[in-house]
């Protein structure tokens, strides 16, 4: 009898005891999945704080890049913009600076994992096999294109400006094992911000052009007012309309009553 009860007593507490195993092991997953959460939304502060830094793109951009990197542990990445009237694909931004030839590098915008995400505007995070293995499937198109890397894992995600994809952020090689789900939703969202600052960049760089050139037709008018001599209002005409179109030449032609052609005023 006093055997049963021990036994009855060590099995209570071993199904005690394991409940409270089970409870501190959902705790330690819910804090560990808290923490990931946090340092998503600390990358993302980072990332959004980056985007709005300077009006200057290049910068945001490697900032952005040099954020994600660090975030999800890849060894390196690039961002690639399509060019649909060419066909091409080009690497605008590449890290780390040992990457730095790789810039303006071009591909076919069916070419490679980065023209597969901008063709089908979906993401692709995955191991790769050899290029001899499977050619589709090989990232460096040209194997000399990415000097001293050689590419087992990528994460590869589409800009995407008023869901249309204007290019991809890649990012190369995770250090720590293989890319995540989490790790795929993290570079979603930084493309978007990235994508984001990239029309901004556009919209600031037309609207200070604009300012330019309305400048530009104040001062063309001041000029055009200032005197009655007709070469100083040819020359000064000509010369503001030479700095608001970027021509190489221009030059003014009258009518020749006597001719009936076209003559030579100004140069």
């Amino acid at each position: 009898r006093d055997l049963h009860r021990l036994i009855r007593r060590q099995r209570q507490m071993c199904i005690r005891d394991s409940g409270r195993i089970g409870q501190a092991i959902q705790n330690a997953h819910l804090y560990q999945l808290s923490q990931q959460h946090a340092n998503r939304l600390e990358v993302l502060n980072r990332v959004n704080a980056a985007a709005v830094s300077s009006l200057e793109l290049d910068v945001v951009l490697q900032q952005i890049l040099a954020l994600t990197c660090e975030a999800v542990d890849a060894e390196a990445s690039m961002i690639w913009i399509a060019d649909p009237q060419a066909e091409k694909l080009t690497v605008v931004l590449a890290l780390p600076d040992t990457l730095r030839s790789m810039q303006g590098y071009q591909i076919r915008l069916d070419e490679g994992i980065a023209g597969r995400v901008v063709q089908n505007g979906q993401p692709i995070c995955e191991s790769l096999v050899s290029s001899s293995e499977n050619p589709d499937m090989c990232l460096n198109v040209l194997p000399e294109a990415l000097p001293d890397i050689e590419v087992h894992s990528v994460c590869c995600v589409p800009l995407k400006q008023r869901k249309k994809t204007i290019g991809v952020i890649q990012l190369l090689n995770k250090r720590s094992g293989r890319f995540t789900e989490a790790d795929l939703s993290l570079v979603e969202s930084v493309s978007s911000i990235a994508a984001a600052a990239m029309e901004n960049a556009r919209l600031y760089s037309q609207m200070r052009a604009h300012a330019n050139e309305l400048a530009l037709l104040y001062e063309t008018g001041l000029t055009l007012t200032a005197t009655l001599d007709i070469q100083k209002l040819l020359h000064a005409s000509l010369s503001q309309i030479y700095h608001l179109l970027r021509a190489d030449r221009i030059a003014i032609f009258q009518t020749d009553p006597l001719t009936n052609g076209l003559r030579l005023t100004y140069m």
